[in-house]
């Protein structure tokens, strides 16, 4: 079962960098949901890889590894084909770049809009005071729906961020 997810994320700047310093990274990987719907509140398990490149707040990251864990819910409400609404929360780390990074991060999902919201991010094992925020769009495809039985998917995964 696959799904597409593509999520577009314009960071605000971070507290940790100077907000004159806003370039682009892009991050494409493949996200897993063990169970899409998920009926558990929330339900645990959801990972995401992929790989970074470009500048964010004037770091590089190019060939850097973002690997993330992340429990979610995605709940079904009468009449739903897919949900119309989830979350997740998580924690993130780039790894294998000339930059390291790390963040928590809370993601709120209605329709297809995701708000994305970064918390304790710090860059190459700097304090985690660092704060961002993102919008993203989902859009769920394959067996895992509301109609029929829950099932596990992957997604492919597209960050764009300015930081």
């Amino acid at each position: 079962m696959k799904a597409a997810l593509l999520v577009g994320l314009g960071f605000a700047a971070l507290t940790t960098m100077p907000a004159a310093a806003a370039t682009n990274t892009v991050t494409v990987g493949t996200a897993s949901l063990p169970q899409f719907p998920c009926a558990n509140n929330p339900c645990s398990g959801g990972t995401f890889t992929g790989t970074v490149e470009g500048k964010g707040g004037g770091y590089k990251f190019n060939g850097g590894t973002l690997s993330s864990t992340f429990s979610y819910t995605e709940r079904c409400n009468a009449g739903d084909v897919v949900p119309q609404s989830g979350t997740a929360n998580g924690h993130f780390n780039i790894t294998g770049a000339k930059t390291r990074a790390s963040a928590d991060f809370s993601w709120v999902r209605n329709g297809v809009t995701a708000n994305i919201t970064l918390t304790n991010v710090s860059i190459n094992g700097g304090p985690a005071t660092g704060s961002g925020s993102a919008t993203g769009i989902f859009e769920p495809v394959g067996k895992g729906n509301c109609v029929k039985k829950p099932a596990a998917i992957t997604a492919a995964v597209e960050l764009i961020a300015s930081f």
